[in-house]
């Protein structure tokens, strides 16, 4: 079920209780006719006995209130399951597009952290150190670090850039996220999805050297401050090199 859907309510009364309306609209058509027939009186107790049986039917298929408090009860509780089943299907997917992209390192430009992304000859470290404005875009500061014993030359690299994905409810802070909260976060979540982000291939001119932080500057243009707020990083490497002994 979408986020924000409600659980439908039931609708008053049961299905009983139109089907003895039913047959209460025919007894009494078939009273009347009866009455104009040929059958003559007998028949005509018989059908307002019957007509009769089908009122006291009537009356006995009110709801009980105390069973209709428990199924108001009920429908509550399973509304509140399925709305915590959307929170926690829209959390997992964040997790697992995070995991799928092992070959992209993925940063937010206001940070200083750093991220890992697989070349398909080794896992390299990616950092921010810097962004300032440029021209109509920005100038991105990034650090590659090598980790490894050998050096990666031939480097081609791609960078994403686009809007930072919406914050999820702080779960955190010992006050638990109201639904109003998670239902405006996944709201917000699935716009961001549908957007689009910027690319720009380059080629590195320099290698990347073992065991050492190597700077890259990028130009992304024409960019606004509110398109560089998460930064996606590929490197492909076409040749290591390995010292001889």
């Amino acid at each position: 079920m979408p986020l924000g859907s409600r659980t439908p309510k039931r609708a008053s009364g049961g299905a009983g209780t139109g089907v003895v309306l039913t047959m209460i609209s025919r007894g009494t058509a078939s009273v009347v006719d009866v009455l104009e027939g040929e059958t003559g009186m007998k028949d005509a107790r018989r059908h307002v006995s019957l007509w009769m049986m089908l009122i006291a039917l009537l009356a006995s298929c009110r709801t009980d209130p105390t069973v209709e408090k428990r199924l108001d009860a009920l429908e509550a509780k399973t509304a509140s399951v399925q709305r915590a089943t959307d929170h926690l299907r829209l959390l997992h997917d964040t997790v697992v597009q995070r995991l799928d992209r092992r070959n992209e390192a993925v940063l937010d430009p206001t940070e200083s952290g750093f991220s890992t992304v697989e070349t398909g000859s080794g896992v390299l470290l990616v950092s921010c150190s810097g962004a300032e404005p440029y021209l109509d875009g920005y100038k991105i500061k990034l650090r590659v670090g090598n980790p490894h014993n050998m050096g990666f030359s031939g480097c081609e690299m791609t960078v994403r850039w686009g809007p930072r994905a919406p914050d999820a409810p702080d779960e955190t802070s010992g006050t638990e996220p109201s639904d109003s909260e998670w239902a405006t976060w996944g709201e917000r979540y699935e716009a961001w999805k549908k957007k689009d982000f910027r690319s720009k291939k380059i080629v590195l001119t320099q290698d990347l050297e073992p065991g050492a932080w190597n700077p890259v500057e990028v130009i992304l243009s024409p960019s606004r401050p509110e398109e560089v707020g998460e930064l996606r990083v590929m490197i492909r490497a076409s040749m290591v090199s390995l010292k001889r002994r």
